[in-house]
């Protein structure tokens, strides 16, 4: 119980990472909710969550694919070797290291990922147009700034090499 406390009082010393902290839950509660509920494409909530991972990280491996969805390397192989034959993404070996894997969309992958997205955001975009349009805008201008404060607050040494190589 007191740890509880704690926690409550430290989010009401810190509203505004708090609020941004609810929020991202929320918005991630209904995403996925979404993705399990209609099945976008086709696409498992695990297969839309690694099709979109490797669509924002070029050249990611298998490993940081099982990094990022919290699967062991066994059940991301499997993952990506039904996505391979799928069609929807490639593997590659790094050119200078053949024990290294690459993950790539294919043209095909990155069409399904697009509709899975369009599908999946359907129902956010009609809730967030019932806001009034100042609403919408200031919402619309704080989100880049809200980004790139958390991209800096989770790169990695790996990030910073890829930006600069």
């Amino acid at each position: 119980m007191k740890q509880l406390e704690n926690e409550s009082k430290a989010l009401a010393e810190e509203p505004l990472a708090g609020q941004v902290m609810e929020t991202a839950f929320a918005l991630v509660r209904a995403f996925r909710a979404e993705i399990r509920r209609r099945q976008p494409a086709d696409l498992t909530l695990s297969q839309y969550r690694t099709l979109s991972f490797i669509s924002r990280q070029d050249g990611a491996s298998l490993s940081r694919v099982a990094e990022h969805l919290g699967l062991t390397l066994p059940s991301a192989s499997k993952l990506v070797h039904d996505l391979v034959g799928d069609g929807l993404i490639t593997r590659a070996y790094v050119a200078d290291n053949r024990r290294v894997l690459t993950l790539a969309l294919t043209p095909q992958g990155i069409s399904v990922l697009a509709l899975a997205r369009r599908e999946a955001l359907a129902p956010l975009t009609r809730t967030l147009a019932t806001l009034p349009e100042a609403e919408q805008r200031a919402i619309l201008q704080s989100l880049p700034h809200l980004q790139q404060v958390l991209r800096q607050m989770t790169a990695t040494p790996d990030d910073a090499r890829r930006r600069s190589g």
